[in-house]
């Protein structure tokens, strides 16, 4: 807990940045609601009603601004799981960041995102990942990470299938937050799409259920057969993008074409950089493709982010051999964490070292939390990501590894 003075001129008023309490709720929400949407907090309960039901509201994720009891600053650090193919890697996603207007400029953004980051350290959790202005929050040492495709499909490769009665079955979901009636079986479809057509669940299918039933989303699945697929889409009369599809690639087209069937515009969609087969046939049949960061990432702790990714790399073809010993460094040279890598064609390890230790013939890549972010995640190849460090074609093999953020989680 932290206190400041939250005045200019004469007033004494001060605020502390503390953590949330039960009793914040409906303050969290009017904040928020009303800073980002201009709506009320009931409206934003509603909104995402997952995230504030009894039992998935966690206030400890939640650093406050309190002026005298009042609510004026929030910040939330909610816990994650990436799920991606080979590996999952613990993770904070940051967000509602906000500050009352009559409050800002006076430090409570950065107390609360200070005490943040100290607590996402104290919980051990490797990387945090928000969204937002880069030159805000690089002063904290979020930087662009990560990779994901964004595409745009039309009625120019996805035709109205004209399908008639019988020919397939169909069927959505209209979101209506906490009131959303789903069928018996929803999960249980959804699932199992997932787990035939992906290879894995994207998510605990409480939490997929949850997020899908916002009442900013529409979900429409299809059957033929013994083939089935389904998307998660924009509510709305003229939706423009989809947050998720999964599926049989030929039946997929189909309800693409189906959904557009009338429609000048397109749709758009984020997929990972390990595409399902799903997003690989809209990849191949996209009007224009587009690679860029996932969003902006920390690196709390640098041998355990690493070593998450010690499954994913075992998974990777490599030819070579080597190892690397990465150091990070503050802005005044300092260094802070340090890891050394070593693989082989067949496994990467990942070794936690004490700051300044060195193996015997260490090949060194020093470089601020900033850089390493870029060098470890990307979306840049390594010799753009640390120009000033010689030989970077030695962790070509290696880096970067993936990180990506799928729509629906994100904060």
């Amino acid at each position: 807990m932290s206190k400041a003075d939250l005045s200019k001129g004469s007033s004494e008023k001060s605020y502390v940045i503390r953590k949330a309490t039960l009793e914040d709720l409906n303050a969290i929400l009017d904040l928020a609601a009303g800073i980002f949407f201009q709506q009320s907090g009931e409206w934003y309960a509603n909104r995402s009603w997952y995230r504030f039901v009894p039992g998935k509201f966690d206030p400890g994720e939640f650093f406050v601004g309190d002026a005298d009891g009042k609510i004026v600053g929030l910040a939330a650090f909610r816990s994650f799981t990436l799920r991606m193919p080979g590996n999952e890697v613990p993770w904070v996603g940051v967000g509602s960041v906000c500050t009352a207007p009559e409050c800002r400029g006076r430090g409570i953004m950065s107390g609360m995102l200070r005490a943040g980051i100290q607590d996402t350290d104290e919980r051990g959790i490797p990387v945090s990942i928000l969204w937002g202005d880069r030159a805000r929050y690089g002063h904290f040492g979020w930087e662009d990470a990560g990779r994901q495709i964004e595409l745009g499909v039309s009625r120019r490769h996805f035709h109205d299938p004209q399908w008639k009665d019988g020919d397939v079955e169909l069927g959505e979901l209209v979101g209506e937050g906490k009131d959303t009636k789903w069928p018996p079986d929803f999960g249980e479809r959804l699932g199992r799409i997932q787990q035939r057509y992906a290879g894995r669940l994207f998510r605990p299918m409480d939490e997929q259920i949850g997020l899908i039933t916002s009442p900013r989303y529409r979900t429409v699945w299809v059957s033929r057969g013994d083939h089935e697929a389904y998307l998660v889409i924009e509510a709305g009369e003229k939706p423009k993008r989809l947050l998720e599809v999964c599926g049989d690639p030929e039946l997929l087209a189909e309800l693409l074409g189906y959904l557009m069937r009338g429609s000048s515009e397109g749709l758009s969609l984020i997929a990972s950089p390990e595409p399902s087969p799903a997003e690989q046939m809209m990849i191949d049949n996209a009007d224009y493709v587009k690679i860029g960061a996932t969003g902006k990432a920390r690196i709390h702790d640098l041998a355990a982010v690493l070593a998450c990714y010690e499954p994913w790399w075992a998974k990777q073809r490599r030819f070579g051999s080597g190892s690397v010993v990465l150091a990070m460094q503050d802005e005044t040279g300092v260094e802070l964490q340090t890891a050394a890598i070593g693989w082989t064609p067949q496994q990467v390890k990942v070794r936690r070292l004490k700051p300044g230790e060195r193996p015997e013939n260490a090949y060194v890549i020093a470089a601020d939390r900033r850089g390493l972010t870029r060098l470890i995640f990307g979306p840049l190849p390594p010799g753009l990501a640390l120009s000033h460090v010689p030989e970077m074609w030695r962790v070509a093999e290696v880096f970067p590894v993936p990180l990506y953020v799928p729509p629906l989680e994100r904060v």
